[in-house]
Formats: C-alpha cells, structure tokens, sequence
C-alpha cells in the first residue's frame, strides 16, 4: 500500500472522511512514520548490506572508534575487508577480565564491541595497517569511475582504498570505495562518478580497509506530504499493520473531539501484539541460524536438523 491508500483506510476507521478533517494528513504521516519507525526498530524488518553509507566504515590505522550511521539499531554482522574474516562481536566486561590492556592491542581487528546508544563502535585490536599512497593523474567521470595514477599503484581488486586531496571531483574526497584492477597504473572504484565535478588536479588513492556490515535499520527518509505515492520501506506485508498503530496514536489525540482512550489503547495493542510477534519469529530465526552453525562447526550431518533419530532424539509414536 502507498501513503495515500494507508491514509484512506485510516480515515474510514477513524469516521473521518470528509473535510475539514479532525486529524490532517501532516498528522497521520506523522503517526506513518512513528509507527513504521517503532515497529523496525523493534523487530528489525528492515536488513541491509548494500546501502553504502550504512553498511560500509572505513578504517583509519591507529584508530579504534567508529560511528556508524545514525539510522542502525542493530549490527547483525561485521566482516573485515582485508581478510575477509567475520568479527565477533564482545563486550568491554569480558575483554577486561580476559585481556589485560586490550585497548592498547594494535594489529588486525578480530573482534567488535558496540554502543547503540552512543551510536559507536569499537574494535580490539586497534587497526595497523601500511596505507600505502599514491599520487593520481587523472580521474574519469564514468560509471564505473576510472582513477589513473602517476606510478604503479600495487593495488589489487577488492581493495579498499581512500581518495585524499583532489581538485575538481571534490565528491570523492575522504570517501572509502572498493577497487577493480585495470592495469598497473588504472582502477576503477565502485562508484559512479558521471555527474561529479570535472577533475582538475591532484589527489592521492590510498590503499585502506574496510568494515562490510549487514545492521537492521530504520527506514533512511521519513514520509512526507509528497509521498503519497510512495510505499513505506518495509515489506508491504507489514503495511496494514501500520494502521493499527497510526489509530493508536490518533485516538491518543488531545483533543474533546478526537481523544478516545478505550479506542486508542485497544488499537496501540494490537499494534504492540503484531509487534511482539515479529520479535519472537526473529528470534526463532536467529535460534535456527545458530542450530545450524553450530552443526556445520562440529560437522555434523545437517540432515540431523530434520532428522531427530539422528542426533539421538527419540520420536513417540502416536
């Protein structure tokens, strides 16, 4: 369903069909958005791992903290670049007691730690890597986007690298982007650049790592009065359900012709109720996932998942 369509049918619900309306649009996209909002940051319907300025943080030699974007209320998985190595998330409390000094630890990152709240995240041990750099002659404006060095660049493809000090495309300046080998003094980064500023000079590529997230996140823009045509983001099975809280919030109006306390509670649970219900599938998913890990670890058969004789269960005959 579009915005427009969520609206309609929350106004037959609410017996408010004709204008001058008791609750207008601004208000119950106000409510779209707190409750679609709510509802991801609780059960986490949103997923991603492909959204650049999300799911990727590039790494700075020496540094060990990091924000992530504004929008993550979770990360689900965390993969260093350079190695390709999933890092395992720990907690500060466990490191201190195992690990005398870790915050002082420089090397290759094998575990995370992070602060929702704060919206950082930190990695043990702290990055140390050669950020091996190298002047540019020239950078395309194409898609993908063509970075020519002055020298041999010994970079290979699936590198991170980061762009540093160009004159002209100004877009790419700090931005970290994962290259494709052309030749020895040719790459392309994942990203296009066709609409950028014409390059004019200077500029260095250098070579850097990556963190590679799958996080669950809000949606990344809020509704507007502009948008009734436009679907919210998560999955439109989902969408009727927003109804249940956008009547919740608008029962809950102060107002002697719009508060309903009885209708809005009575509404806020079932929204609450269909939200507790994505909570506990996700985590019966996230209980499979682990039974499976778990068996591939041991190398067991993953047949015995759905065989329960095989892992020694004992089935009762009806």
């Amino acid at each position: 369903m579009n915005v427009e369509e969520i609206l309609r049918r929350t106004r037959l619900v609410l017996d408010d069909t004709v204008q001058p309306y008791l609750w207008d649009d601004f208000e119950l996209i106000s409510y779209l958005n707190d409750a679609q909002d709510f509802l991801c940051a609780e059960a986490h319907l949103i997923v991603d791992s492909t959204t650049r300025d999300v799911c990727r943080i590039g790494l700075v030699s020496g540094q060990p903290k990091y924000q992530f974007h504004e929008k993550i209320v979770d990360i689900k998985r965390v993969k260093l670049n350079s190695t390709k190595r999933r890092l395992t998330r720990v907690t500060q409390q466990v490191l201190d007691f195992h690990v005398q000094g870790w915050e002082d630890e420089n090397g290759t990152p094998r575990f995370f730690l992070d602060d929702a709240d704060e919206g950082y995240l930190q990695l043990y041990k702290t990055p140390s890597f050669a950020e091996t750099s190298k002047a540019i002659s020239t950078i395309t404006q194409a898609n993908p986007c063509k970075v020519t060095t002055s020298s041999e660049h010994g970079l290979s493809t699936g590198d991170a690298v980061r762009i540093s000090g160009v004159g002209g495309m100004t877009e790419l300046n700090d931005k970290f982007f994962i290259v494709t080998k052309v030749d020895d003094t040719n790459v392309t980064l994942d990203v296009d650049s066709t609409n950028y500023t014409t390059y004019t000079s200077g500029g260095n590529i250098i070579k850097s790592d990556m963190l590679l997230m799958t996080v669950a996140r809000l949606p990344l823009t809020q509704l507007t009065i502009d948008d009734m045509n436009v679907e919210p983001e998560i999955n439109a099975r989902h969408h009727s359900h927003l109804i249940d809280g956008i009547l919740g919030l608008a029962f809950g109006k102060e107002d002697v012709e719009t508060y309903d306390k009885e209708k809005s509670l009575r509404h806020l649970r079932f929204f609450y109720d269909y939200v507790s219900e994505q909570k506990r599938a996700n985590l019966l998913r996230m209980i499979d996932s682990r039974k499976v890990r778990k068996l591939m670890k041991n190398k067991f058969d993953i047949g015995s998942i759905m065989t329960p004789q095989a892992s020694g269960v004992a089935t009762q005959q009806g």
